[in-house]
């Protein structure tokens, strides 16, 4: 913990000297959730994933809390919203909407970059489940005058 602040003192100071005026520099942290949704009769599980500059405590991100209005009505439930400092590659990839398995929805604002990804799904029926998605999610956000996001299949 002291070798982090050390650092992070050292990046601000440096900061300052470059530039002749302060700037907090930027830290990247990462949120992740599970989300159970009903597909063709059966429970899936989706992760949710989502990359945000970090803020005191662990706020819960606009694409996180339109996904969780969008759940309650539909068959969905979004799990416990976790920040991490880390995250796994696959992850990350997916954030940066690069091809990885099967199809996932991709999510952007003009604030932070997310994905949605269903396991345990054949490549057809993920694709299938990805645009059902993205189409329900896009009327959910018309519907209710909510900010629109980037939405894509990958």
């Amino acid at each position: 913990m002291l070798k982090r602040m050390i650092l992070l003192a050292a990046l601000a100071g440096a900061a300052y000297w470059q530039t002749g005026q302060f700037q907090a520099p930027e830290f990247r942290g990462y949120a992740k959730a599970p989300v159970q949704f009903i597909y063709q009769g059966r429970p899936i599980q989706l992760t949710f994933v989502s990359q945000h500059t970090l803020a005191a405590g662990c706020p819960v991100d606009t694409v996180f809390a339109q996904l969780q209005q969008w759940c309650q009505s539909n068959n969905c439930q979004a799990g416990t919203y976790t920040c991490v400092s880390d995250i796994q590659p696959q992850y990350t990839q997916m954030i940066a909407a690069q091809e990885h398995g099967n199809t996932y929805l991709w999510l952007q604002d003009h604030h932070q970059k997310a994905a949605l990804k269903a396991w345990g799904l054949a490549p057809d029926e993920s694709k299938e489940l990805c645009l059902q998605l993205q189409r329900q999610f896009a009327d959910f956000q018309s519907k209710h005058k909510l900010p629109e996001f980037e939405l894509s299949c990958v």
